[in-house]
């Protein structure tokens, strides 16, 4: 990683430095700090050996500012994201995937491959399907309320009600009820 921070250094110059790390046997997450014509900042990587389970995609990224060139990127599918994030809804219940779900929700995706998909993810973590209550806990406000501003506050501003949020996400996710492990 180091290699390949040094690397894209010398060719943007941009300064990059790793900042943590955080590892375990199928997981890497890293947080880089960047320092930039303006100023310094951070990312985070998530790196895991998890296989997409869908074809990845190759989107070609068209040129925004005259200092780069138009170039591609591999990226996974829309319904694939989508379902590992209600695949994540299912393991556990943080505020930041019912807020991306939520996100999501406007864009134009693939019922019938998201549910496959989603059938697909919950296999390959071992984990089970019992039905809407595995989304929508009959607790599940008690659960997020303590941290829905806290952790949200962080990445969006302004941050939106949740239970605008999470009665929206109830009407529009309403067709997981015909989802069954297969």
């Amino acid at each position: 990683m180091s290699e390949a921070l040094s690397e894209v250094a010398a060719k943007s110059g941009i300064g990059l430095t790793i900042k943590s790390q955080h590892s375990n046997p199928g997981y890497l997450q890293l947080k880089i700090q960047y320092s930039g014509p303006l100023g310094k900042n951070w990312l985070k990587v998530d790196v895991t050996l998890d296989p997409p389970i869908a074809k990845v995609l190759n989107k070609s990224l068209s040129r925004s500012y005259s200092d780069y060139p138009d170039f591609k990127v591999r990226v996974e599918g829309i319904e694939e994201i989508f379902a590992q994030k209600l695949r994540a809804l299912v393991e556990r219940n943080k505020s930041r995937d019912y807020y991306d779900i939520w996100k999501m929700g406007g864009q134009e995706i693939d019922q019938a491959e998201l549910a496959r998909l989603f059938v697909k993810k919950l296999k390959a973590k071992g984990l089970k399907w019992h039905g809407l209550q595995d989304v929508f806990p009959s607790d599940l406000e008690a659960i997020l309320s303590g941290y829905w501003e806290k952790e949200l506050g962080r990445l969006v501003w302004p941050v939106p009600e949740m239970n605008d949020v999470l009665g929206q996400l109830r009407a529009n996710l309403g067709w997981l009820s015909s989802v069954r492990n297969r």
